[in-house]
This record gives structure tokens, sequence and C-alpha cells, in this order.
């Protein structure tokens, strides 16, 4: 069975079937494949009314994408952010980020096999008001289907549908009970978009401020660095005019050894303190608390350690986990998207990429080997 297709074939019948299905394919898929599904899971939590989610998903694979060069992925997360902002009423922020797509681009979306549905076109809870037969619809299986997994735009259809076959049968009491519920979902449809709409504004804020103070951060440290390159060039025209060796040595060490012995003894504390599951550990942040600078414990770990202050980081938190998973069987039942935020991460897709490159599998399969040399 071909997954990713009857997780599509899905979405409209049962919501929350075809998120399960992503989720599976979520868990066993790396690099670009696994953006390309998490696209998909953008619009099904959408479409399963779970808009905060698929906001905060929508701006982690943004910055995934940034050192990703394949520009068909970039269309397609393009078309995707383009239409989001589209259902939540910001139409010129949509406007604009759909001429980001490549013309081409944008008639191949629609046909390519990630592409799902339209979030404009499909998330609607005033369906058409067409007049509809009362032979066109049989009431029976359709009300069955309210009970089911579907989301609630599909149920918006259905209650539309049964609200007009009753009034077209003069059937008052029951046309009167499906328009107060079709009433209720578009208020409960209106007060999540509300906030919705308020938190995709603050988050894209934050992200644009961010932005902002990056490039500004940029600026200022390349022209802090030349003015210290002009300096020192002056400085050696001016005051170098002998050969001391001994000189060059202590000018050239960035770091004393009794300082890096000092870093390492405190990181093997921080290590076993596990500050590390903290998902807002920055570099920084870490050089504050072992009363040191960037610099000096870049150095170090990369020295020492021979690992980037990212790489470090994760390491421990993949570590930590595969810890849990191998004394602690309830975490073996637990959700994968759990364990990537009890160890720290704040992206399902990041978890699942280090773990596989650090394990060398993937999460699942690491749980069920556990489990199989458990039964042994």
């Amino acid at each position: 069975m071909n997954i990713q297709r009857e997780a599509q074939r899905l979405f409209r019948t049962d919501v929350k079937k075809s998120i399960k299905l992503y989720e599976y394919l979520l868990e066993n898929s790396d690099g670009q494949e696994l953006q390309k599904y998490e696209i998909g899971m953008v619009k099904l939590k959408l479409l399963n009314s779970e808009n905060i989610e698929a906001i905060d998903l929508m701006f982690q694979l943004e910055q995934e994408l940034l050192a990703i060069k394949n520009p068909d992925l970039h269309n397609q997360f393009h078309q995707l952010e383009s239409e989001v902002f589209y259902y939540f009423g910001f139409k010129k922020v949509s406007d604009s980020i759909h001429k980001l797509s490549d013309s081409d681009s944008k008639k191949e979306n629609k046909n390519n096999t990630n592409y799902l549905f339209n979030i404009p076109a499909e998330l609607k809870v005033n369906p058409s008001s067409e007049k509809v037969s009362s032979r066109m619809i049989d009431a029976e299986p359709i009300e069955r289907k309210l009970n089911q997994n579907i989301g609630l735009f599909t149920k918006a259809k259905y209650l539309a549908q049964l609200r007009q076959y009753y009034g077209s049968k003069n059937n008052q009491l029951q046309y009167m009970l499906y328009d107060k519920q079709l009433l209720d979902l578009q208020g409960l449809h209106l007060h999540q978009l509300k906030i919705s709409r308020n938190y995709l504004v603050s988050k894209f804020s934050k992200l644009k401020q961010q932005r902002i103070e990056k490039v500004q951060n940029r600026i200022k440290k390349w022209s802090f660095g030349l003015s210290i390159i002009f300096i020192g060039m002056i400085g050696l025209v001016l005051y170098y005019p002998k050969n001391d060796k001994e000189t060059i040595k202590k000018k050239s060490q960035v770091i004393s050894d009794k300082a890096e012995l000092r870093i390492l003894e405190k990181l093997k504390d921080f290590e076993n303190s596990e500050k590390f599951l903290d998902d807002s550990i920055t570099i920084t942040i870490l050089a504050k608390h072992l009363d040191t600078n960037v610099k000096y414990l870049s150095t170090v770990l990369n020295n020492q350690k021979q690992k980037s202050f990212n790489l470090y980081i994760n390491e421990l938190r993949i570590q930590y986990i595969t810890e849990r998973l191998k004394n602690d069987k309830k975490f073996r039942s637990y959700k994968i998207s759990y364990l990537a935020t009890v160890c720290g991460f704040t992206s399902h897709s990041s978890f699942t990429s280090f773990f596989k490159s650090i394990v060398g599998i993937t999460a699942s399969a690491y749980i069920n080997k556990l489990n199989q040399e458990d039964d042994l």
C-alpha cells in the first residue's frame, strides 16, 4: 500500500487517520523527503482545526529550508505559505509570497503527488447555498458520517447538505436542528480563526524582528572586524620591527591550558546536570553559565570534542533519550513527537534527522529493536 496516497485519499473522510499516516511517514523519513511530508502535515493540521500547531510547523519548516538548495521544494513551501496567509485573511502578504514561486511551478504544484489540496478552497464553513434536490442525496449515510473522524470543514459541508435536504422535504424540525449545528460550527470556526490570526501575526512579526536583528548584528560584527584588522595592520607596521618568536606564539594562542581545563570541568558538570534538555539553550547562554565567553567555549568544543555547539548539544539529547528508552519501557509507548520535546528538540524533523545520523536508525526502529531484545 502506498501510505502517502492512502493518507491523501482519507483526508476528507477520516482526517485523524490521515494525520496518523503522515506521522508515520515523518518518523520514517529524513532529509528533503521529510520536508515534503511536513508541508502536507501543515495542511492536515489546519483541516483538523489544529491551527496553532500548523502555524508553528510552518515556521519551523521555513527555518529548515534555509539550508536546503532545492527550487522545487522552496516553491512548494511558498505555495503553502501563500495559501496559509490567504486563508487567515492576509491577502496582500499572500500575493507577495506567491510571487516568489517560479511561474512554471505555480502550474505544476497542483499536479505534484504532495499537493493534497488548496487550503482556502477546502477550508470553508460557509458551503455554497446552491439548491440541492432531495433526490441527489441520501440523508441517512450522511448523518452517520457526522459521527466519524471528519474535520470541521467536511462536517460543515455535510450539515449544509442535510439542512437543504430537510428544507426541501419541509421537515422544519430537522431543518432547524442542522441549521443550529451549522451556525454553532461557524461561530466556533470564527473564534478559532481570530485566535489563530493573532498568533500568526505575533509569530510573523517576531520572526521578522529576529531577522532584522540578525542582519544588524552581522553588519556590526563586520564593521567591528574591519576596524580591528585596520588597527592591527597599522600596529604591525609601526611596532613589529623584531622577529620575537615567543611573542608570536603567545599572540596566536587563543586560550590558555588552565582556562581550557577549567571549561572542560564545567562542561562535565553541565552534562551531568541535564540542563541541555532546555530547548532555549544557546551557546551564549551556556558560555554565561560556565562563566566564560562564546569564543573560548567554541574553541574548547572544536579542539577537545571536535564538535560544533549544535552537534554537541544534540548528541547529549539523543544520548539522554536512548538511555531513557533502554531503561524505562513506558517511554517506548510515547509518540515520537513527545520524545523529541522531552529531550529538548523544538522540531520533530530535526529530532528525526539527528537521531538517525547519531544512532544509525530511526527512533521507531530503535524502539522496535529494544522490544525485540527484551523478548529474547
